[in-house]
C-alpha cells in the first residue's frame, strides 16, 4: 500500500479537519512516516499513551521484514489489532471508536481497539423495579450489555450475532441466543429481517429497529416487541428460548419471539416463592382484565346513578383525556416540582370537580382504578393499548349499546389473532394454537428446577 495514496484517501473520507473531535496524528514510527486516526472522546487515552511511548522507541531494524500481521503481533501488546486493506471500511471503524493506524511500509491499515465509550453508571431501571434481586440495569453501550448477559450465562452455546445496520448512523446491532434452545427457524426469520433493513439512521435505537424490522401496521395497537432494561430478566429470556436483540446506545433489549401473554410476566414474581408469585400473577392479570373491561360494562349495564347516559358517556371521555394531560405533564414535570403537581392534579380531579358537577362521583372512582391499573402491568405500550380498546367499546356501547360493545370486542379479538410476530408460534399462542402445558406454566408460577428458570 503507497503511503502517501492511502494517506489522501482517509483524510478525503474522513475530513479530519472538518471534525472537531477527530485526531489525525502524524508520526515517524523506526524511520518510517505514520498517522493515525481517532475520535477524541472514544478512545483510552492512558493505552494510547503507552503505544505512542512504544512506537517512538522503534528503531529501523524493529520493522525490518515486517507484514501488517507481524507487526501488530510484535509491537502492539496491549490490545486487539486487525489489518483491513480499504480505506472506506477502515473510516468506519474510526467513526465506531476504533483507532486506525497507517505506516509506511505495510500492506494494510491496522484496526487498533482502543474503544471507550462514554456511559452512565449501571443503574435500576426506573421502570422496573423489584423488591429483592439484583439492581443493576442495561446502559446505552452494547458490549457492556452483551457482559451483564453474559455474566449470568456461563454457557459456551450462547452465540452473539454483531451487524451494523444505517447508512448514516453505522449504528452496532446484536442478536443473542443459545444454540440448542432457541428455535432455529426463529434466528433464521430474525437474521434475512436484519438482513433486509434500509433505514439510513438507527437514531431511537430500539423503536427505528422494529419499525425497520415489521412494518407497522396503523390500525393495529398491539405490540410486538416485548423490551426490558434488566439483565437478570433478559438472561432468563434467553435460558427459555428467547432471542435477545440489542442496539447500540439504547439501554432497551428486545426479547423474541413475542406472544400477548408474554406482557402479563412480571420479574417481581420469580424473587418470591411459587405461591407468592402465583398470586401476584393472578392479581395482576385480573387487574388488567377489568382496566380493560369494567368502564364499558359499567356504561353498557346502565348502573350508574343518574338517566342521563350521553352526559356520563362525556364525562368519561373527558376524564380520560384530562388524565392523560396529567400523564403527559408529569413526564415532563421536574422532580422538585412533582409533588405539587401531584397536589394539584387532585384538587383539580378531586373535590372541586364533583362539586362543581364537572364529574359523577363513579367516573371519578373508575377513572381513579384506571390510573392505577395502568402502572400495575410492567408493559406501557399494552396498557395504551387496552386504552385503545376501552375506548373503541365504550364508544360502541353509547351507539348500539350491548351490540356495541360486542362488535369492538371482536374487532379487539381479530385485531389480536391476525398480528404477526418475528417467528414464534402466534401472537396468541398458547391459547392460539392451544398447548395446555404452556398455558398451565403461564397461569402458575413454577418452582425452579433443571427445565425451568
Amino acid at each position: 500500500m503507497e503511503f502517501e495514496t492511502a494517506l489522501r484517501q482517509m483524510q478525503s473520507i474522513l475530513q479530519p479537519d472538518k471534525s472537531f473531535d477527530l485526531e489525525e496524528r502524524r508520526l515517524v514510527i523506526g524511520g518510517r512516516a505514520a498517522a493515525l486516526w481517532f475520535v477524541d472522546a472514544m478512545t483510552k487515552d492512558e493505552v494510547v499513551e503507552r503505544l505512542f511511548s512504544h512506537f517512538l522507541s522503534l528503531s529501523p531494524s524493529d520493522l525490518r521484514g515486517l507484514s501488517a500481521e507481524d507487526f501488530s503481533q510484535r509491537h502492539i501488546p496491549y490490545t486487539a489489532a486487525t489489518p483491513q486493506a480499504d480505506a472506506t471500511l477502515a473510516a468506519e471503524q474510526v467513526l465506531a471508536g476504533q483507532t486506525v493506524l497507517l505506516l509506511e511500509g505495510l500492506e494494510s491499515f491496522l484496526v487498533i481497539d482502543l474503544r471507550l465509550y462514554p456511559t452512565r453508571t449501571l443503574k435500576e431501571p426506573e421502570e422496573d423495579r423489584v423488591l429483592l434481586g439484583a439492581h443493576d440495569g442495561f446502559g446505552e453501550a452494547i458490549k457492556t450489555n452483551i457482559a451483564l448477559v453474559r455474566r449470568r450465562v456461563r454457557s459456551t452455546k450462547m452465540r452473539v450475532h454483531h451487524q451494523v445496520l444505517g447508512e448514516k448512523s453505522q449504528t452496532d446491532v446484536a442478536v443473542c441466543w443459545l444454540e440448542g434452545v432457541a428455535r432455529q427457524a426463529d434466528i433464521d426469520v430474525l437474521l434475512r429481517r436484519l438482513d433486509a433493513v434500509d433505514l439510513q439512521s438507527l437514531s431511537l435505537g430500539h423503536e427505528s429497529l422494529s419499525e425497520g424490522l415489521v412494518k407497522p401496521r396503523w390500525w393495529n395497537p398491539f405490540p410486538i416487541f416485548r423490551y426490558t432494561e434488566r439483565p437478570d430478566r433478559a438472561a432468563a429470556a434467553l435460558a427459555e428460548g428467547k432471542i435477545l436483540l440489542m442496539v447500540d446506545n439504547s439501554p432497551i433489549v428486545s426479547m423474541l419471539p413475542t406472544a400477548l401473554p408474554d406482557f402479563s410476566q412480571d420479574t417481581n414474581e420469580y424473587y418470591f416463592g411459587p405461591t407468592v408469585g402465583t398470586f401476584l400473577r393472578w392479581m395482576r392479570t385480573a387487574i388488567l382484565l377489568l382496566s380493560l373491561f369494567l368502564i364499558p360494562i359499567w356504561y353498557a349495564a346502565d348502573i350508574y346513578p343518574t338517566p342521563d347516559r350521553w352526559k356520563i358517556f362525556w364525562e368519561l371521555m373527558i376524564a380520560e383525556l384530562v388524565l392523560d394531560a396529567v400523564k403527559l405533564a408529569t413526564l415532563h414535570t421536574p422532580s422538585s416540582m412533582g409533588s405539587a403537581f401531584g397536589i394539584l392534579g387532585t384538587l383539580l380531579l378531586g373535590e372541586f370537580a364533583v362539586k362543581n358537577d364537572l364529574f359523577g362521583e363513579g367516573v371519578l372512582l373508575l377513572m381513579a382504578f384506571q390510573s392505577v391499573a395502568t402502572f400495575a402491568q410492567p408493559s406501557f405500550p399494552l396498557g395504551y393499548t387496552f386504552k385503545f380498546y376501552r375506548l373503541l367499546m365504550t364508544i360502541g356501547a353509547a351507539l348500539l349499546g350491548w351490540w356495541g360493545f360486542a362488535v369492538a370486542l371482536l374487532l379487539m379479538l381479530i385485531t389480536a389473532a391476525t398480528t404477526k410476530t418475528l417467528g414464534g408460534k402466534g401472537y396468541l399462542y398458547p391459547f392460539i394454537p392451544f398447548d395446555g402445558q404452556a398455558l398451565r406454566r403461564l397461569l402458575f408460577r413454577r418452582r425452579a428446577h433443571r427445565d425451568n428458570t
